[in-house]
């Protein structure tokens, strides 16, 4: 019907037809528009929606990600703070050991200075010297003394041997010989001095070398004690002897020492050692372990596990025990080198250069240690400018340009 009435306008007049199509065409394109408008406004709102709650997701796991960055970052804090108050404390008590070490050295220099005769017949015993020349400062002061030592008629094996041990410091090896023989003629139940003599003809005479290592190794078997295992173990790195040495200690510890002596201990450090030259170095960290359970702070014993750590690659392990020799000794410049190169490892080179830093102080200046520390920290430092700095930046900026 609606389409008669347009008919009979546009037959009545076309123009009023016309402008009453115009309309209706009007009216349904606008009703399209909105049907469509709102169309995409529900798309672009579920759109908006649907993104910002990945945002939102994604800040939520970010944000516990900085939680726990945040939370390892004050324990790591708080064990840092923990590790430096009980340095200061170990400092404190060692300046303060040493302070009243000097103030009684003093009190009795005074007494003995009082009491001495003033005479120049008297002279020092054999003990006296064979001390003071363990304190040498230099080859010519301890020869001196030594020298003095010897031709003591009152002198004892044990201060012959002592004055040897001087000697072989400063390897005058022929003189440390010769007064670990006439230790020994003195007193032939002087083991120490005989096992020193062993080792160290084994060291410096290839001729008698065999025979000496033998000699050694019965008397350590025999007697069973550490510190002579110490000995020739040592005799035994010197030579580059590691199987050798490894066949021993397993059969030190074949005779089965108690586990709390000083033999079972040692043999298990240098049984470790041994292995860790022949590069059997699981083997190496169980026998490191088991002394370790006796003597959880023997230095050398965590120094050769550090090495070993790090020759596996692993020194976010080495760092604790690194940590806890210099806790030990806070003195001894070694372990701030080894605090620095473990942190070379780790990549972290503006704190090896702080560990290096350190090292120096306790160095004397123009010494070869001293110019190593400085050499290291330098390269620390160069290392750390590399990665971080202008040189890191101009590698990038020279990469994206090539990349173009």
């Amino acid at each position: 019907m609606g389409g008669t009435v347009i008919e009979k306008l546009l037959e009545v007049s076309p123009q009023i037809g016309f402008i009453i199509l115009f309309l209706v065409a009007l009216a349904l394109l606008l009703k399209e528009y909105r049907n469509l408008r709102s169309e995409m406004k529900a798309s672009v709102t579920d759109a908006v929606s649907s993104r910002l709650g990945a945002i939102l997701g994604n800040l939520q796991a970010e944000n516990a990600k900085v939680s726990q960055i945040l939370s390892d970052t004050n324990q790591q804090y708080e064990q840092a703070q923990s590790f430096l108050a009980d340095l200061e404390r170990r400092l404190s008590e060692r300046e303060q050991s040493i302070g009243d070490t000097l103030t009684d050295l003093e009190s009795k220099l005074v007494i003995l200075e009082r009491a001495a005769p003033k005479s120049d017949d008297v002279k020092y015993s054999a003990r006296d010297l064979a001390v003071v020349a363990q304190r040498a400062g230099s080859l010519g002061e301890a020869i001196l003394l030594i020298e003095e030592a010897r031709n003591d008629p009152d002198a004892t094996s044990k201060d012959l041997e002592i004055v040897g041990d001087t000697a072989r410091r400063f390897r005058r090896y022929t003189l440390a010989k010769e007064l670990y023989r006439k230790a020994t003629e003195l007193d032939p139940e002087n083991l120490s001095a005989k096992v020193e003599l062993f080792a160290l003809i084994a060291e410096t005479e290839p001729e008698n070398r065999q025979q000496s290592l033998d000699d050694a190794r019965a008397l350590v078997l025999s007697s069973l004690d550490g510190r002579f295992l110490g000995r020739v173990a040592n005799a035994y790195y010197e030579l580059d002897r590691y199987a050798e040495l490894r066949s021993f200690c397993e059969e030190i510890l074949d005779n089965e020492p108690p586990e709390d002596s000083d033999v079972y201990v040692q043999a298990h450090r240098d049984l470790g050692a041994a292995l860790k030259q022949q590069k059997l170095l699981d083997e190496a960290e169980k026998h490191f372990e088991t002394a370790l359970q006796h003597h959880p702070e023997d230095e050398n014993l965590l120094t050769a596990y550090v090495a070993l750590l790090r020759d596996r690659k692993e020194s976010s392990r080495a760092l604790p025990m690194a940590h806890t020799l210099l806790s030990l000794d806070p003195l001894d410049f070694r372990y701030y080198l080894i605090l620095a190169r473990i942190h070379t490892d780790l990549g972290r080179h503006d704190e090896a250069a702080g560990w290096y830093e350190k090292a120096e102080a306790f160095l004397q200046p123009g010494s070869a240690e001293h110019e190593l520390a400085a050499r290291e920290k330098r390269k620390a430092c160069l290392r750390k400018e590399f990665v971080t700095g202008p040189v890191a930046a101009g590698a990038a900026t020279s990469m994206s340009t090539e990349a173009e």
